[in-house]
């Protein structure tokens, strides 16, 4: 019973991990321009933090990718930034 809660811990967190920021776009930018300029963030992203792999326990591979995936967000969060966008805020 442990293990089943554990592991649907690892799958919301690495759901989590993969949720996209929100941004606002500095004026004037258009949404070819927005769609142009996160296209080039991921690819920066992916490209900086590289590919992963792991092998080991469920639990083990599912922390391992919930990690990578929050560091190409973090890599493409601040990408955006430094074009100018601003994180959007409810």
């Amino acid at each position: 019973m442990a293990s089943r809660t554990l592991a649907a811990l690892a799958v919301a967190a690495t759901l989590a991990a993969c949720a996209p920021t929100r941004f606002d776009a500095p004026p004037g930018v258009t949404e070819a321009q927005f769609h142009r300029d996160n296209v080039k963030c991921q690819a920066v992203a992916k490209g900086i933090v590289g590919d992963s792999i792991a092998f080991g326990p469920p639990l083990f591979v599912a922390a391992a990718a919930a990690g990578h995936a929050e560091e190409v967000r973090k890599t493409h969060d601040e990408c955006m930034l430094g074009e100018g966008y601003t994180i959007h805020h409810d």
